[in-house]
């Protein structure tokens, strides 16, 4: 339900209203600096201003707003397990788990937008 609850306020509503008032990256960036700031600390800031903005950018690219809820559920559950499957295993995963699955969305988007323009 949170993901569901957040996607609606942050791209749903947020996003949306940004977009008429600026154009589409700057509207990308504040409505993920909002998320991020939402989160409420350093570091789950960081981490949801990168993925908001991903989010925004998937919203755009596919026109869909399912498409930000599917990969805010599957970072949220990615997030749980490695927050719950005990400290030695956590500590040693998240980090390479992280970069990799920032690698594998940084590399997603730039080969959808050489498909596609978005911005």
């Amino acid at each position: 339900i949170t993901p569901i609850a957040e996607e609606i306020l942050f791209r749903g509503i947020v996003y949306n209203k940004l977009k008429k008032i600026m154009k589409l990256g700057p509207a990308v960036i504040v409505s993920a600096a909002l998320f991020g700031l939402y989160h409420g600390n350093d570091v789950q800031g960081i981490y949801a201003f990168i993925i908001g903005a991903l989010m925004a950018y998937m919203y755009e690219y596919f026109a869909d707003f399912r498409m930000p809820v599917f990969m805010h559920i599957g970072a949220n559950v990615m997030a749980y397990i490695l927050s719950f499957t005990g400290a030695a295993v956590s500590w040693m995963v998240s980090w390479p788990v992280c970069l990799a699955c920032l690698v594998w969305a940084v590399g997603s988007i730039y080969l959808l937008n050489k498909d596609r323009q978005v911005f």
